[in-house]
């Protein structure tokens, strides 16, 4: 890499000894991660380190190593680029760069993403391409397929066997820091109670074995991708196995601001799988979903929504996770056989990259992949958007989330979906 900074640290961290700089932040990180691998409980004294470099930064900006050390946005660029690093140090930089900024952001209340926006070409027009966004919690199970897959059956059969008891399927992680896949258990109980994965019941590998496969295919088929910084750790894994198993990886851009989302909507055929289909459809029956903002318009767009199937644990639709699938992809290919669109958007879980890369596959249409993000866009209010374009927003228009309603829904982040 163009810039390694030498980890021949002692013990002593004092908070007065950290300046803001360029290189401050990464020194830190690089410090943090030496102490750690000896297994030296350091978080207190670091944490005291990171308030000293946000005291001795301007009040309104914490210290920006990332964005300002171009070597290291070189770095970043080539390896987003090509699917791995040249050197392997660069993933092990990511991980604790985002425990490091995620430190600063928590205490001053700012976005991770601001100091991960590495330069990429920005999304101008949905074209007729495979536009992916991977989840932190699918890639941990993703890795743990790659690279442990015997212990990850076994660990599939223990959570199995506790599938009645709700407590135990929320229970923390046992093993690892929040950025380790270590805890194989912990990685699939998140997959049930956050992303909506079920096994079946008599024979559950026969469930995750598919959708391991079908969502590492979806990624590596992918033709613009959309890198989400907070999920790096688990991301580099998957996308270096990708490289050497093809060759090939998707190159990353940046999506569209509200403004020009909007702009690009006009005009097209949008087909939209999400949980949230009812009231987004009634946002378009009643013309509310054209009035969401009072200075930002939306123009005249076609729009049909299918329901997300809802396994978000306990609930158990079908037998497995495959026959939901199965049943999710006929209903799509039926709407398009009923009609043309021109673009379909899909947040629904570990169904929604699987499900993208189907429909750009059979359909040939721009297929896009963004998360609950998208039900932002399109009118949904819910917990975790309540700071979104206050200022902007007519609330009166906005439909409202429901899905805390449902059993243990509420239990997702915090309750960030109700």
């Amino acid at each position: 890499m163009s810039l390694l900074i030498s980890l021949g640290f002692d013990d002593r961290i004092e908070a007065d000894s950290y300046e803001a700089g360029p290189l401050s932040c990464l020194n830190a990180a690089a410090l943090w991660r030496e102490q750690v691998l000896q297994g030296k409980a350091l978080e207190t004294r670091l944490e005291a380190g990171m308030d000293a470099l946000m005291r001795a930064s301007p009040a309104a900006e914490p210290p920006r190593a990332l964005m300002s050390n171009e070597p290291l946005q070189q770095d970043l660029r080539a390896a987003l680029a090509r699917g791995t690093a040249a050197e392997p140090a660069l993933q092990h930089w990511l991980q604790d760069l985002v425990v490091l900024y995620t430190h600063i952001v928590r205490k001053r209340q700012l976005r991770t993403e601001a100091f991960f926006e590495v330069p990429m070409p920005a999304t101008e027009r949905w074209e007729p391409r495979f536009y992916a966004r991977y989840g932190n919690v699918e890639l941990r199970v993703i890795q743990n397929w790659i690279e442990r897959q015997p212990e990850l059956r076994e660990a599939l059969q223990t959570v199995q066997a506790g599938l009645d008891d709700a407590n135990s399927m929320y229970a923390p992680r046992k093993l690892g820091r929040w950025l380790s896949a270590d805890d194989l258990a912990f990685n699939l109980r998140a997959l049930m109670t956050n992303a909506g994965f079920y096994a079946d019941l008599d024979q559950p590998w026969r469930s995750l074995a598919p959708w391991c496969e079908t969502y590492l295919a979806a990624l590596g088929g992918a033709d613009h991708l959309f890198p989400y910084p907070g999920a790096y750790p688990n991301f580099w894994p998957v996308q270096a196995h990708l490289w050497q198993r093809d060759g090939r990886v998707a190159g990353p851009v940046r999506f569209p601001a509200p403004d020009r989302f909007y702009a690009m909507l006009a005009g097209r055929k949008l087909l939209f799988v999400t949980p949230f289909a009812d009231e987004i459809a009634g946002l378009r029956d009643s013309g509310r979903l054209f009035g969401l903002y009072k200075d930002l318009p939306i123009p005249d767009f076609a729009l049909q929504t299918l329901p997300a199937p809802m396994s978000v644990y306990p609930q158990r639709p079908d037998a497995g996770w495959h026959d939901s699938f199965e049943r999710l992809k006929q209903q799509v290919d039926e709407a398009f056989a009923r009609h043309e669109f021109d673009l379909f958007f899909a947040s629904c879980g570990c169904y929604g990259l699987p499900l993208t890369h189907h429909v750009h596959r059979t359909h040939g249409c721009a297929a896009v992949y963004y998360g609950n993000h998208l039900n932002t866009l399109l009118g949904v209010r819910q917990k975790c958007n309540d700071g979104f374009l206050p200022e902007r927003r007519l609330d009166a228009n906005w439909a409202v989330s429901r899905l805390g309603e449902m059993e243990n829904l509420a239990r997702i982040d915090g309750g960030r979906y109700a």
